[in-house]
């Protein structure tokens, strides 16, 4: 018990640091030392770190899967933009990748910088930070600026980033969660605005040379529930095809025009938070 209690401490300061082979290597020694002693496990999962990492990791593999999964139509090719989507049961996928002439730093600044988002996610109206309790985590609220009748939108997504150094990249997990992220409350429904929910999504962005950068986009939606929001089947098609191609051309462009950007000062003023990533991609996705 006290051997346990001693690793849960290591693992939640190692969970807050971001330090990814250190969780790795503490994950491992927990689930060595719960093997013979259920009672053991259950207080494992009591700790909220340990059972969010194990559900980041869940959510890791299930997003690599449906990104390397064969099982897509293809929506549009066009300029190196792809969009895909399926459907499996009741849920609807769509995934779109971009090819960008720009180094794997570069394109991780432009997506981390959250107040910056509106600029390229052209629907958002407004981005909110709730909780930010590790460099790579984050809560934050999208507020949509959709003409009806998808008016009066917002959405709450976690992101979780993890290297994947088979891939020489780092992928976002994104999704929303069901009433708290890592002790914090979701603020309750309100009448007047509709609250989406996306069940999956992932960025995987990769590394391909040192001047080329390969940006996967998955997002899960339930198609019972698209059904259930009496939208046209026009707009349905057109967020899947152009909505896709716009945000990963915009992405895209943001990129390509980082030197002497508002990107490249916000990197030069946080040389904490810059230096990090920097030591993740060369330690952790193994890019020298």
């Amino acid at each position: 018990m006290q051997r346990l209690e001693s690793l849960l401490s290591q693992f939640t300061t190692a969970f807050y640091s971001d330090n990814f082979s250190e969780l790795l290597s503490l994950q491992e020694s927990i689930q060595s030392a719960c093997a013979s002693d259920p009672l053991l496990t259950n207080l494992s999962l009591n700790n909220s770190e340990f059972a969010k990492f194990k559900e980041d990791s869940y959510f890791y593999e299930q997003s690599l899967s449906h990104l390397s999964n064969s099982d897509w139509e293809l929506v549009s090719n066009h300029q190196d933009i792809i969009v895909e989507s399926h459907y499996s049961g009741a849920d609807f996928y769509t995934r779109a990748s971009v090819l960008i002439n720009a180094t794997i730093f570069e394109t991780l600044s432009v997506i981390n910088e959250e107040d910056l988002l509106p600029s390229w996610i052209h629907p958002l109206s407004q981005v909110s930070v709730l909780s930010s309790p590790a460099r790579f985590k984050k809560l934050m609220r999208y507020s949509f600026w959709f003409p009806w009748p998808l008016a009066n939108r917002e959405c709450y997504l976690e992101f979780s980033a993890y290297p994947v150094p088979e891939s020489q990249g780092m992928i976002i997990i994104m999704r929303s969660p069901k009433s708290e992220f890592l002790h914090v409350q979701l603020p309750p429904v309100t009448p007047d605005i509709e609250r989406m929910s996306v069940p999956l999504g992932c960025l995987l962005v990769q590394y391909i040379n040192p001047v080329l950068t390969k940006v996967s986009i998955l997002v899960q939606a339930n198609a019972t529930e698209i059904r259930q929001s009496m939208l046209p089947e026009w707009l349905v098609n057109f967020g899947k095809k152009q909505m896709m191609y716009f945000l990963m051309d915009s992405l895209r462009i943001s990129v390509m025009n980082f030197p002497g950007s508002e990107y490249e000062n916000r990197v030069t003023n946080n040389p904490g938070f810059y230096s990090f990533l920097r030591k993740v991609l060369e330690k952790d996705v193994m890019i020298n």
